[in-house]
């Protein structure tokens, strides 16, 4: 094992640079962020799970796509499970179009299946998801600089303690900002 020692007096004399090369990081990260956005699941989009498992042989991913394709249920997840099984991630579907998909998965009645589940999410679930998520995540931010603020009340008489809380959420947005935009 190689261990690496950092001379201290090395980082606070090239601080600026430091600097300048995380706020870029961020700065490049929040603009992928927002250009690119989130490749969000059905939980918050809304959508259809079907799960379905066939009894002796299964067929093709490439077959049960075409098959999707042909009933133009387009930009949906095809994921194989186990030695029989597939999982469908679709978008919301109506009982006319689930049905015309169960009858067209037999594929010409070559295969036969049992549908383990099927589940639709509305779109309406997945916006009050992400807004009781917000409200969370706005709850547990200031609940640490609370508790830093108590952790630290005494520390200086300079600095305010819940500053102190305030820096270290700025430093784990940091921290978490970077990895999400790369």
């Amino acid at each position: 094992m190689v261990v690496v020692s950092v001379n201290k007096m090395f980082i606070i004399k090239y601080r600026k640079i430091f600097f300048t090369i995380s706020g870029l990081l961020v700065i490049a990260s929040i603009a992928a962020i927002s250009i690119l956005g989130f490749d969000l699941s059905i939980d918050f989009t809304g959508g259809a799970i079907l799960e379905i498992e066939y009894t002796n042989d299964r067929p093709e991913t490439v077959e049960i796509k075409d098959t999707l394709d042909k009933l133009q249920i387009t930009n949906a997840v095809v994921q194989p499970i186990g030695t029989n099984s597939f999982i469908l991630r679709t978008r919301d579907l109506s009982p006319v179009e689930k049905t015309a998909l169960d009858q067209a998965l037999s594929l010409d009645n070559k295969y036969s299946f049992e549908e383990v589940r099927f589940s639709s999410i509305g779109p309406v679930i997945g916006e009050e998801l992400a807004r009781k998520g917000l409200l969370a995540i706005g709850l547990v931010i200031l609940l640490i600089i609370i508790f830093i603020a108590f952790a630290f009340r005494g520390a200086t008489k300079e600095v305010s303690s819940w500053k102190y809380g305030v820096v270290a959420i700025i430093t784990l947005a940091h921290d978490i900002i970077i990895p999400v935009g790369l």
